[in-house]
């Protein structure tokens, strides 16, 4: 079958990027007993699933800094703020809502004082207490709210070594991630009051996502984003080994998405898609392109629902949470499972608005 006009103008490594991102997200939930140090065996085994799908919300940012940053070519700033709202912050409301009657009325967590006034719910919506992993979404509606002032600085000054947004990576890269893990290791109080307030938060993976889908890089820049990639993997995951087993607990030190570790690999892994589809190496028929539309575009519901699946199978099954079969294995059920759901909510009128 052909490929139409359409799909010839797609960008693959998009899509992709963004189902891995979103499996890596399950897996890194299913491999939730990281958090919990042990001297046992299986704990190295999570760490090395835990620094292996690290990337996933580095990407998913540089993904929006990718297809937002230009939004201004397509619509003006009003659409843009409305899309948001209704692709974002109002399925935000609804599941945090949602969540919090699961804890109150399946899991018994908690009583009905818990969300008995508007300050309470407020409270428990919006420091994400019903689940604890939409702690995201705050500082993502934040990095929304930059981008109509960042859309505004002119094309021909973002990009090349004069670009705002080189200098503002670099910058914010060595005062939020370097120097402040030099100071750690060093045993010196750094002073966070010494930020770049323009670039603060997780502005830094939009501008590198921009950077990054509209620069072609030299093979020997590649490499070295490569390079830095595996050292950033091997620096959250040794070091973090090293020092845990040193301390006897989960030592954080190399841990943190806007850290040395995970600004390298995000963007390694960001890039190699990117060069590989470059390369014609992504190259796929019509019928895969609607697959993987479909797929990409139930990510952001299997973000919003997966911890029920992994709840469910975990305790109707009565499975071992440290066990390797269920760590290495048990992502593709609870993927699976949740786009299945996902996939059946979109179909329900009323529910589809909260399933963007």
């Amino acid at each position: 079958m052909a490929v139409s006009q359409k799909d010839r103008n797609y960008v693959v490594y998009y899509d992709l990027l963004n189902v891995l991102a979103c499996f890596s997200v399950v897996v890194l939930h299913v491999n939730n007993t990281v958090h919990t140090f042990s001297y046992d065996r299986y704990w190295i085994s999570a760490m090395f699933l835990e620094a292996t799908f690290y990337a996933a919300v580095p990407i998913f940012l540089m993904l929006s800094g990718a297809t937002l940053m230009d939004y201004r070519d397509r619509y003006d700033t009003r659409t843009f703020l409305i899309r948001r709202l209704g692709r974002t912050v109002i399925p935000f409301l609804f599941w945090s809502f949602a969540a919090a009657v699961w804890r109150i009325v399946i899991t018994h967590e908690h009583g009905l004082d818990w969300i008995s006034s508007p300050a309470k719910l407020v409270d428990v919506v919006l420091n994400y207490r019903g689940m604890s992993i939409y702690w995201f979404f705050p500082g993502l509606f934040a990095a929304y709210l930059a981008i109509p002032v960042l859309s505004r600085i002119p094309k021909q000054d973002r990009l090349g070594r004069r670009g705002c947004f080189p200098y503002m990576i670099g910058v914010t890269f060595l005062l939020t991630a370097v120097l402040p893990l030099l100071c750690k290791l060093t045993g010196i109080s750094w002073n966070s009051a010494l930020t770049m307030p323009v670039a603060g938060g997780y502005v830094i993976f939009l501008l590198l996502g921009y950077l990054l889908s509209h620069t072609v890089f030299s093979a020997r820049a590649r490499i070295g984003i490569y390079l830095g990639g595996v050292f950033g993997w091997l620096l959250y995951f040794g070091g973090t080994i090293l020092l845990s087993y040193r301390d006897g607990s989960f030592n954080k030190m190399f841990k943190g998405y806007t850290g040395v570790a995970g600004v390298l690999m995000g963007v390694a892994v960001f890039e190699l898609f990117r060069t590989l589809e470059q390369k014609g190496r992504l190259h796929l028929s019509a019928s895969a392109v609607r697959v993987l539309k479909t797929v990409s575009g139930a990510s952001f519901g299997v973000y919003l629902i997966h911890i029920y699946w992994r709840d469910i199978l975990v305790h109707f099954l009565h499975l071992d949470v440290t066990g390797y079969l269920w760590r290495f294995l048990g992502p593709i059920p609870v993927y699976l499972l949740a786009m299945g759901t996902v996939l059946l909510l979109k179909k329900i009128p009323g529910l589809r608005r909260m399933i963007p």
